[in-house]
């Protein structure tokens, strides 16, 4: 995966995430206390920042290793964590 691909896939999961917690964008700027317009923009060409992150996984119930990765690592990672006994 290139970074330009990673990127957009990381976009597209931040605003199906948003959207388990709302359909307007407006809310989730709101309930992370930033502006719309920059909240806007993390769903469409700029990361989510770090510091952010957290919070945002808090209001819309998905995971950091989901948001950084996918569903498709988190499967990939499921057989390592039971064959340590993690």
């Amino acid at each position: 995966m290139t970074p330009a691909t990673y990127r957009i896939a990381f976009y597209k999961r931040v605003r199906t995430a948003r959207e388990l917690y709302t359909d307007d964008y407006r809310v989730m700027a709101q309930a992370l206390g930033i502006a719309e317009g920059t909240y806007y923009r993390y769903e469409t060409r700029t990361m989510l920042p770090h510091h952010l992150i957290p919070r945002f996984c808090q209001i819309t119930g998905v995971s950091a290793d989901w948001l950084f990765h996918g569903p498709t690592a988190a499967r990939a990672l499921a057989p390592n964590r039971s064959a340590t006994g993690a």
